[in-house]
């Protein structure tokens, strides 16, 4: 009788942690799943950022439910006489925001970094999308950068004075 109640639990704790582990490998695949472009699929970036990006292995993720590429911008983040560009790269499942200071690739700075699988959200059924957009806010003396994780929050970014401050977006 004991043998018999302690392979019940053995199979009930099998079925468990079966059903424990199943959500974590959807969002998983989700993450795998995530639609990520080539740099090239950007024409207007100049030829020596896209061949900055491919050389470290750099895509650019894209939101679930927009079909146009985004998360590229070009703005002036130090000032308005620059024109600088920022993109949303992911790089190993990780993505963070890389400025190209003067369109140069010798002068980047990287912001916000974190695993992608942390913009992932439920999209609507058993659907799970990828929802993090990178915009520009435009001020009067220089652009910021706007970190929006879809339908949740956002947090702003803004070059001053040789640092990066972050506001709190929308909500």
């Amino acid at each position: 009788m004991t043998r018999y109640y302690l392979l019940l639990l053995c199979c009930s704790l099998f079925v468990f942690i079966g059903f424990a582990q199943k959500p974590d490998s959807v969002w998983i695949l989700a993450d795998l799943q995530t639609k990520r472009l080539s740099p090239q699929s950007f024409p207007a970036l100049p030829q020596s950022i896209r061949n900055y990006l491919e050389q470290h292995h750099y895509s650019i993720p894209q939101d679930y439910y927009d079909t146009i590429p985004h998360n590229v911008l070009f703005g002036h983040f130090a000032n308005k006489k620059n024109r600088d560009i920022a993109i949303l790269c992911s790089f190993n499942r990780v993505s963070s925001i890389i400025i190209f200071w003067n369109v140069k690739i010798d002068s980047i700075s990287e912001i916000s970094k974190s695993p992608d699988l942390d913009w992932l959200q439920g999209v609507g059924g058993d659907n799970i999308g990828f929802s993090r957009i990178i915009n520009i806010i435009r001020y009067d003396d220089h652009d910021g950068i706007d970190d929006y994780f879809d339908g949740k929050y956002s947090i702003i970014y803004y070059y001053n004075k040789g640092q990066w401050s972050e506001f709190q977006g929308a909500d």
